[in-house]
């Protein structure tokens, strides 16, 4: 897995094997993979009391289901509602529409995919209750709950608003969380705006910002935030973490928050996804990691104990792992797609409820990526 760039440098990707993906990781963490043979159908899974798998009814999906038979380009689950980009750029929204999260005008959830532009995207993330993207110019845009959008403001944003300037900055990457985003330009700095508790925006406090906030003057190659605390890797490859750690979700072999950016051991690694209340990563080598909150079996270690550094799962290697609420999906070096931790809603895509405390075999095929929400899941199969 060789780290890249994509759109003349502009975009910071990671390589999955042959494809190439934007490292676009948010609260619900999103994909992009390079090159229109990669484009496809979607595959979705668990929670669906909202709509939000797009694919015309309230039920929970206990196994993949595909939602129709567009391609797309890029999908992100949020809380509960996805927002994707099709394979003509355009952008889409279902699901649940508190707060006007959609980004249709009014508050009226969708139960199948619903264009909310015909415009051209580039990435998109979906939040607790807000959105955020950015268009094919690099302008950053927000719509949603107003905590988190980095108008400077109090209002809620129905429809996509731009936050920045043509010309002005260009942003090539977006992550959004519980009440709180992060926005990276071209140049890998990296912004923060929202609810500031437990620091877990990183900028050394845990006042609120509401506009997008410098954490500091480095090069990150990706961030991944999904409740309080926050993960991201540096363009060295080192590991940091920041905000709430009350059960060691930072991996820092202690339960005390930080504010600002703190290493997590020297090792380099390839990917990270920030959990409810726990973490997982893959290192340089391919191998798996998790930590921190273990109650439902969500690190995969065959127990129900909590982790307070990064603990390896197996020996097997793994070109994508994806954090849910609290449960996890993963892609193993062959393609294959497995599961573990919380399966109220149906989420690990295994036909039944039942939650697992070890990695399990999701059918057969052969995954190109995968990506958790909170408690549903999408991912795209190998073709």
């Amino acid at each position: 897995m060789a780290l890249i760039k994509l759109f003349n440098g502009d975009i910071s990707a990671i390589r999955l094997g042959n494809v190439d993906i934007a490292k676009v990781f948010l609260g619900s963490e999103q994909i992009w993979p390079e090159g229109s043979s990669e484009y496809g159908p979607i595959w979705v899974w668990g929670r669906n009391d909202e709509g939000q798998l797009g694919v015309g009814d309230t039920s929970n999906k206990t196994v993949p289901t595909q939602m129709g038979a567009d391609s797309w380009k890029i999908v992100s689950p949020g809380y509960s509602h996805t927002l994707g980009i099709r394979y003509d750029d355009t952008l889409w929204a279902w699901g649940q529409n508190k707060y006007g999260k959609l980004g249709l005008g009014d508050t009226q959830g969708r139960i199948i995919p619903t264009q909310v532009s015909s415009e051209a995207w580039k990435a998109v993330a979906g939040g607790y209750h807000h959105s955020l993207a950015i268009k094919s110019d690099y302008s950053l845009w927000s719509w949603g709950h107003q905590t988190g959008l980095g108008f400077g403001d109090y209002n809620h944003k129905y429809v996509p608003t731009q936050v920045s300037r043509t010309g002005v900055v260009s942003w090539t990457a977006v992550a959004a969380g519980y009440y709180y985003s992060f926005a990276m330009r071209s140049d890998g700095t990296l912004f923060a705006c929202g609810f500031g508790d437990y620091g877990r925006l990183g900028l050394g406090d845990t006042k609120d910002r509401i506009y997008f906030t410098p954490i500091d003057s480095f090069a990150w190659e990706m961030v991944s935030c999904k409740s309080y605390h926050t993960l991201a890797i540096r363009n060295d490859g080192t590991l940091w973490g920041w905000g709430n750690n009350a059960y060691g979700q930072l991996g820092l072999g202690d339960t005390s928050p930080r504010y600002a950016p703190t290493q997590i051991g020297t090792d380099t690694w390839k990917m990270v996804s920030a959990g409810g209340l726990f973490s997982a990563g893959i290192k340089s080598d391919g191998t798996l990691w998790t930590w921190g909150y273990n109650n439902l079996g969500q690190l995969g270690q065959g127990d129900s104990t909590t982790r307070y550094v990064p603990t390896q799962v197996g020996t097997d290697t793994w070109k994508m792992v994806t954090c849910g609420f609290a449960y996890v999906l993963g892609i193993k070096s062959d393609g294959t797609l497995w599961a573990w931790g919380a399966n109220s809603a149906g989420q690990l895509g295994l036909g039944n409820t039942s939650d697992r405390n070890t990695p399990v075999q999701v059918g057969t095929d052969r995954w190109r990526y995968v990506m958790s929400g909170y408690n549903h899941a999408i991912g795209m199969k190998a073709a």
